[in-house]
């Protein structure tokens, strides 16, 4: 009989983004080591099944908010990527794309890999890659999210039947990042779009990936068969894969140890744990940069004063919520970037843990008739609302200070969010490099910078960051960058995000990229 650790429904692994904020590494991390047997080789044939932290909406490339979100999964399953980049060295590791260089910051020139085609037979090629990004750039698709790199586009020109190249309204160095973490890494046919309709394409898409959709019970599951036309030779491994979403941590790990599934993802490291206590492959392939938040709306009252933002973030002991949500296994940030960043210094630390400094701020505000009354929005994922409410309960122990907690499902936040229209909720700032989600999140103008910061030093060094083509010039704008966010206090930062994967012994090759997207062709039963 086995015997482990439980907390119901509290052991989700992670404060899961469903938000749009989600994008963000780590070096800090807590004690979550790989496992040290070697990758297995992997047989052709068979059925494996993978367990997602939720469902996405439907199956179109525009709606998904980047790899990391809900659909990453399924998006690379159907329509591969682009390309991924390393989390290591930050080059670009190609796939679709042979190669994605600029000479000057401003023109870009994307040149695909030849022979690839979309499942219904027609090629993948430099009109594929215009026709995707130019539905993102023209709102062709009901219900899309704002994506950072179509929003720096000026032009798109085809140079020949693999070529095209991108010129931007401003030079940007790491536009990379941008097209590689958004939905702009997913191509979808010209044909089947044209031929469905961007409603009917949602629910029955044609990529070029490696599996086919078969059936799907959204909430339930989604089967995918192998594409026998893929064009990596001698992939995918497995006939049928299936996805289901299982928000559930706690039962997504029985269910790999029962055999119901093979594998799943980690973003924190509490359930990679329990993994390894059960036996079970865990690989922690590299963490990220920013982390998970809860987000105050600087547009609305009480937020709308820096001293309310910096008073709450000073009150709170994110260590103590920690252990109570996550039994200590998160990595709670103490600055915004990790020690394994060319962009962090330790004497940069976000503000935290400091309760009398907190009470005095607190008073002072009830001096001046302003004491301080906020709601919190959080998901009705458990973990999300049990944060929120400790929260909740460290604040109460202040006087002048009345906070209350609202729950509400995913679509209802994420409107909410879009509108501006919340005073604190939780969201995610979290990519391998600083872009695109700090730019997005934070800058001003940024597609996701739903907090309403508009404070002219985080611009000034995130258009450093963004705009430098050395690395001795981006350390100067992130230094700077840093700096005005903790004189900000645009959120409270409670934990970063890894990228973990758990899977059963019967199965290896499940590799992730980007904010823990998890790529599917090599994955498979063990020979």
């Amino acid at each position: 009989m086995r015997v482990r650790s439980r907390l119901g429904a509290l052991a989700v692994a992670a404060l899961t983004c469903l938000l749009p904020a989600c994008g963000g590494s780590s070096g800090d991390a807590p004690e979550t080591p790989p496992s040290a047997r070697p990758e297995a080789a992997v047989r052709t044939g068979g059925e494996a099944t993978y367990l997602m932290v939720s469902e996405a909406r439907n199956l179109e490339p525009a709606s998904q908010i980047n790899q990391g979100s809900a659909g990453g999964p399924l998006m690379n399953a159907i329509f591969d990527a682009l390309f991924t980049v390393d989390p290591t060295s930050g080059d670009i590791q190609p796939r679709i794309a042979a190669s994605f260089a600029t000479t000057d910051g401003r023109t870009w020139t994307l040149k695909l890999r030849d022979g690839v085609k979309f499942s219904d037979g027609t090629a993948l090629d430099a009109e594929a890659v215009r026709f995707s990004w130019e539905r993102l750039r023209n709102g062709d698709v009901k219900g899309a999210v704002a994506s950072d790199a179509v929003r720096q586009m000026d032009t798109i020109t085809i140079v020949d039947p693999l070529t095209l190249t991108v010129t931007l309204k401003a030079p940007n160095w790491q536009f990379k990042y941008s097209v590689q973490e958004g939905a702009t890494v997913w191509i979808v046919s010209p044909t089947a779009v044209r031929a469905q309709g961007a409603d009917a394409f949602a629910q029955h898409p044609v990529g070029a990936g490696p599996f086919i959709l078969k059936s799907r019970t959204p909430n339930a599951q989604t089967v995918l068969v192998r594409n026998p036309n893929y064009w990596q030779t001698g992939l995918p491994k497995l006939d049928t894969l299936i996805l289901r979403p299982n928000p559930d941590r706690d039962q997504a790990l029985d269910s790999i140890v029962t055999g119901q599934a093979q594998a799943t993802y980690d973003g924190v490291g509490q359930l990679a744990q329990r993994a390894q206590a059960e036996g079970l492959n865990v690989q922690s392939a590299y963490g990220m940069q920013g982390g998970v938040v809860f987000l105050f709306n600087q547009a609305k009252a009480p937020f709308d004063d820096v001293r309310v933002r910096r008073a709450v973030a000073l009150a709170l002991n994110l260590d103590e919520i920690d252990q109570q949500v996550f039994e200590g296994a998160a990595e709670v940030p103490k600055t915004l970037f990790s020690n394994s960043s060319p962009f962090y210094d330790a004497s940069l630390t976000i503000p935290s843990n400091q309760p009398e400094q907190a009470k005095a701020l607190f008073d002072e505000l009830a001096a001046e008739g302003k004491p301080v009354s906020f709601t919190i929005s959080a998901s009705t994922n458990t973990v999300t609302s049990t944060y929120a409410k400790a929260i909740q309960t460290q604040l109460s122990t202040y006087g002048n200070v009345k906070v209350e907690v609202l729950v509400a499902d995913s679509a209802t936040l994420v409107r909410a969010q879009q509108n501006h229209d919340f005073q604190m909720m939780n969201a995610g700032y979290a990519s391998v490099d600083p872009e695109p989600a700090l730019y997005a999140g934070l800058q001003s103008t940024g597609s996701n910078n739903y907090g309403s910061v508009k404070d002219p030093a985080i611009d000034e060094g995130l258009d450093a960051g963004r705009t430098a083509s050395d690395q001795e010039s981006r350390r100067a704008g992130y230094l700077s960058f840093q700096k005005a966010v903790i004189a900000n206090v645009p959120a409270v930062w409670t934990h970063r995000l890894q990228a973990i994967t758990i899977q059963a012994d019967t199965v290896a090759g499940l590799r992730l990229y980007g904010p823990s997207s998890p790529l599917f062709d090599g994955f498979g039963l063990i020979e």
